[in-house]
């Protein structure tokens, strides 16, 4: 399950967590299926991994006091490819971290993966 774009605001600077536990580092943006506009990724920040962001995807994420609970191990997190989270991404980087992680790229013609603001410009979820 995915979160819900009204689930949005609650995730705002949540710490991440890995399903064994491991605390991950604050969620730093959050972007969005262009067509849907619902929330596919989290860009959390993991200083532990070179003192970089990371995309971590929020499909089967879970949202519990202030806690984003991610179903990836911390060796998953840290070896997840490099890419740059300025606007929106590039069709390659989109399949790159869908295979990645696994999960089945849903491409079609038009998708695109971008940031929240650029998105909803209207509507900050950072102040």
């Amino acid at each position: 399950m995915t979160l819900s774009a009204e689930q949005l605001d609650g995730v705002k600077g949540a710490d991440v967590t890995t399903d064994d536990g491991h605390a991950v580092g604050p969620v730093e943006g959050i972007y969005l299926d262009e067509s849907t506009r619902e929330p596919e990724w989290a860009l959390v920040n993991t200083p532990w991994v070179g003192k970089r962001n990371t995309f971590v995807p929020l499909r089967e994420a879970t949202l519990e006091q202030g806690t984003l609970r991610v179903p990836y191990s911390r060796e998953q997190l840290e070896g997840a490819p490099m890419v740059d989270p300025e606007g929106t991404l590039s069709e390659g980087e989109e399949a790159e971290l869908y295979t990645y992680y696994g999960i089945p790229y849903p491409h079609k013609a038009g998708w695109r993966i971008t940031r929240f603001y650029d998105v909803f410009p209207d509507r900050q979820l950072w102040p």
